[in-house]
């Protein structure tokens, strides 16, 4: 019971990174690739099920792919808003129109 619940959360995961639409946003390399390897990883688990070649998983590892299933569907779909954000570093340009401050 508990391989067939894997299988069906790992599909999800699958299926919902594989149908994400950027909707004109920018093509970000890291998370692309990352998404591409978090796709392949959870769409081979139904496969090795349904082959017979996927050994019983442990509880932890269910419940981990429920919290990334569960990530995933708030973020609708984006593996960009499960990273952290990197501040930007203000540049010179930008400095001079603030108001000067000894």
């Amino acid at each position: 019971m508990l391989t067939i619940l894997y299988a069906l959360i790992c599909a999800a995961i699958a299926l919902r990174l594989a149908t994400f639409n950027r909707n004109g946003g920018d093509y970000r390399p890291l998370p692309a690739l990352l998404a591409w390897v978090i796709t392949v990883a959870a769409g081979s688990v139904p496969l090795r099920a349904m082959l017979g070649a996927l050994p019983s998983p442990d509880p932890a590892a269910v419940l981990l792919a429920a919290v990334v299933l569960t990530a995933l569907i708030g973020s609708r779909g984006s593996v960009m808003r499960l990273l952290p954000r990197r501040r930007q570093q203000p540049t010179p340009a930008s400095h001079l129109n603030g108001r000067f401050q000894p």
